[in-house]
């Protein structure tokens, strides 16, 4: 069975699990219309609940997917095998390319040639060819934008 996995930003302190707001945290992912949170483990549970380790609220716009991937190239002092999420962003030969998920399937977007059907490249298929250098929340000035 393969690895599913989001990561979220955190919203707030939380002082008695060390996590502070704007970590970044790994879990299962809950929501509730616009309201989005990273839940751990379940601890118990029976036909009338479920009680979690943690229920951490994030931003929902930091929310990404692990893909089922991970980095065969070492970047910023971080080894190979690092786990690549929806919405990391790649360099490929100085062009930005954005993990995103499209069709049912993860995609590197292009960001210098959005309009174009062959901006987007299957993230299965061409993984091991770039390395991780941000991601859209940490990073928006790599796609243009101000941090």
């Amino acid at each position: 069975m393969r690895e599913i996995e989001f990561r979220g930003k955190v919203i707030g302190d939380f002082k008695e699990l060390g996590i502070k707001n704007g970590d970044w945290i790994y879990g299962d992912l809950v929501r509730r219309g616009k309201e989005f949170w990273i839940v751990g483990e379940v601890v118990e549970a029976n036909e009338e609940y479920i009680g979690l380790e943690q229920w951490i609220p994030v931003i929902p716009e930091s929310v990404g997917q692990y893909t089922g991937l991970n980095s065969d190239i070492t970047y910023h002092g971080q080894g190979a095998g690092v786990k690549i999420y929806e919405g990391d962003i790649f360099d490929y030969k100085g062009q930005m390319v954005i993990v995103e998920y499209i069709d049912d399937m993860f995609h590197l977007k292009s960001t210098k040639y959005p309009n174009l059907s062959n901006g987007n490249y299957r993230l299965a298929t061409l993984h091991n060819r770039f390395k991780v250098i941000g991601n859209v929340t940490d990073n928006p000035e790599f796609l243009g934008g101000s941090k």
